[in-house]
């Protein structure tokens, strides 16, 4: 095992020296500010978040001393030694869990010695000595599962990883323009992008191709990963000055500029890619792309998930679409799907072979799961009970959406189009964006009601009229339990006024209902233009509080570059 020390100085090279080690799951020391004399490299090597102890030089020689005969460190001659990883599937399948539940995110299917030793990693800094102790640890302190997914999901990056494949790229593609009608757009996805060197690296690589092309195409990628402090580096695009390894002068000068002894990517190309936080294995995919970059990713997932995760490349991409994988990974898998370009660099053709994905990908059983119940066939009575379920719920249920916190909406039950525009089972779209233009303001206010005191909240009354049809309508938010505390769930339930029912031929017919009068249909309109008020003020509320918060942040920047340019 590898152990980095930062001591007293200045500069910020131990910064990447830590990050290497970390990343290789080494143990990471950093000497305290208070008892360094010059603690310009300590507060580089801290703020990098690449620490495990902050101590004195005397507390991290005793940490040192402990560490050497921890079970997890390998002690034994280089030529004999064995890596010892943690064992007990019971504790495992816990541990997982727990991660699950927090973080939404499944490591089952990941390589398990990859796992295990970031485990592993984890006790060692805990001085836990089986994963029976530390799973008691992580029950105790719950945001040691945050930090626990953060490790897991450490990745190794840099500039234009692999020169040569690149070259090889650059070169199947300029051949691939010359002889192709001019398009419109070139899109390129980057799964498990990390903290962006890729996606960059991808962007400067294709705009220079362009331009010896002599072609214009809208350039625009899309980086996607688990990790949100990950993808926070990627959107800011600032860089150690020791990329200048990997990246040209030329390409520094022309695509980079010097911000506080940082490179920072320029806006041209900043502003063609886009980073999202994603779940390769159950988010739903990017479409119509010309290029999915997934370099040593797939190394990190098992044979079923990255069996699992190729039909899903294969429908991201458009029909003459391009695979570019990293040096350690295959698609043998998939052979059905691609076939080889470039065997030695990892390039390969999608075949015009039928979609047969699905998200979240069917899966096998992993070895941590519960075991499985045995399922047993359905009986006759139960199947026209489940049959009579389906048709109440379709014939008497109300007309509604589900939607998250963001207002996405997540499913629709029963018949919506007359209140919303597009809606139809499996959207994910906004609900705002969505609702006829009438049923917009109340539908925000009754939504941000219920969110605010997490009560069921109602609307009454409200009239529509659509494709000439008037109804009045009663509109209800509920609040959905979920078994996450990160996400809420509303079901948002459209509920039209009965008509009267029709009576008998031999009975005389209802009197038709008396036309509005002036004063009633004033009252009316008094009431709308009050409503419309009354979200307009809150619209200017919410507003006048961004400009709050953003204020804050501005002040909170300053001061952090401020406290840096004193450091120096």
């Amino acid at each position: 095992m590898s152990v980095g020390v930062i001591l007293s100085g200045n500069g910020t090279d131990g910064s990447q020296g830590l990050k290497a080690i970390k990343s290789q799951c080494g143990i990471t020391f950093v000497q305290s500010e208070t008892s360094a004399k010059f603690c310009g490299m300590p507060h580089s090597a801290i703020a990098s978040g690449a620490a495990d102890f902050v101590l004195s030089p005397a507390d991290i020689a005793q940490e040192l001393a402990r560490i050497s005969v921890h079970p997890y460190v390998v002690t034994t001659p280089p030529d004999k030694a064995q890596e010892v990883l943690p064992d007990g599937e019971v504790e495992l399948r816990k541990i997982f869990t727990l991660v699950h539940k927090t973080t939404g995110v499944d490591f089952s299917h990941y390589k398990q010695t990859t796992t295990r030793r970031r485990i592993g990693r984890r006790m060692i800094v805990h001085r836990a000595h089986n994963l029976s102790e530390y799973l008691a640890y992580l029950e105790k302190h719950p945001e040691e599962t945050q930090e626990l997914y953060r490790d897991i999901l450490i990745s190794v990056t840099h500039f234009f990883r692999d020169p040569d494949a690149f070259r090889a790229l650059v070169k199947y593609l300029s051949g691939t323009l010359r002889h192709e009608e001019p398009r419109n757009s070139f899109r390129v996805w980057v799964p498990g992008c990390a903290t962006g060197e890729e996606v960059y690296s991808l962007a400067i690589t294709l705009q220079e191709l362009f331009l010896q092309e002599g072609i214009r195409p809208a350039l625009q990628l899309f980086g996607t990963d688990l990790s949100e402090l990950a993808l926070g580096k990627a959107r800011a695009g600032l860089y150690p000055e020791n990329i200048a390894q990997d990246v040209s002068p030329e390409q520094l000068q022309r695509y980079f500029h010097k911000v506080d002894g940082h490179y920072q990517i320029g806006k041209s190309i900043r502003d063609c890619c886009v980073f999202a936080k994603q779940d390769l294995t159950h988010d739903p995919p990017f479409s119509r792309v010309d290029l999915v970059s997934c370099r040593n990713t797939l190394i990190y997932l098992d044979q079923a998930l990255q069996k699992a995760v190729m039909p899903i490349f294969h429908y991201s991409l458009n029909e003459a679409g391009l695979l570019f994988l990293g040096p350690a990974e295959t698609i043998d898998t998939a052979a059905d799907l691609f076939q080889a370009l470039d065997q030695k660099h990892k390039i390969y053709a999608r075949k015009a072979a039928p979609v047969r994905f699905t998200v979240p990908p069917s899966l096998p059983r992993s070895p941590f799961d519960p075991p499985a119940t045995r399922d047993f066939p359905m009986s006759a009575s139960l199947e026209w009970q489940k049959q009579a379920d389906q048709l109440i719920q379709n014939r008497y249920a109300p007309d509604g959406v589900v939607i998250n916190q963001d207002l996405t909406v997540l499913q629709v039950r029963g018949r919506t189009g007359y209140y919303l525009q597009s809606a139809a089972p499996g959207t994910s779209q906004n609900l705002l964006l969505l609702a006829h233009e009438m049923l917009q303001f109340p539908i925000r206010e009754a939504v941000l009601a219920a969110m605010a005191q997490n009560i069921p909240v109602q609307r009454k009354g409200l009239h529509l009229e659509y494709q000439g049809e008037e109804r009045e309508i009663n509109l209800e938010v509920v609040p959905m339990s979920s078994a996450s505390a990160r996400e809420c769930y509303y079901f948002v339930v459209f509920e039209h006024t009965n008509p009267r029912p029709a009576v008998p031929s031999n009975e005389a017919p209802a009197p038709t209902p008396e036309p509005e009068t002036f004063e009633q249909e004033n009252t009316r309109l008094k009431q709308q233009l009050a409503e419309v008020h009354e979200n307009l003020r809150a619209l200017t509320e919410e507003h006048e509080a961004a400009l709050e918060e953003q204020k804050a942040s501005n002040e909170e920047i300053s001061s952090a570059n401020e406290e840096l340019q004193s450091t120096k």
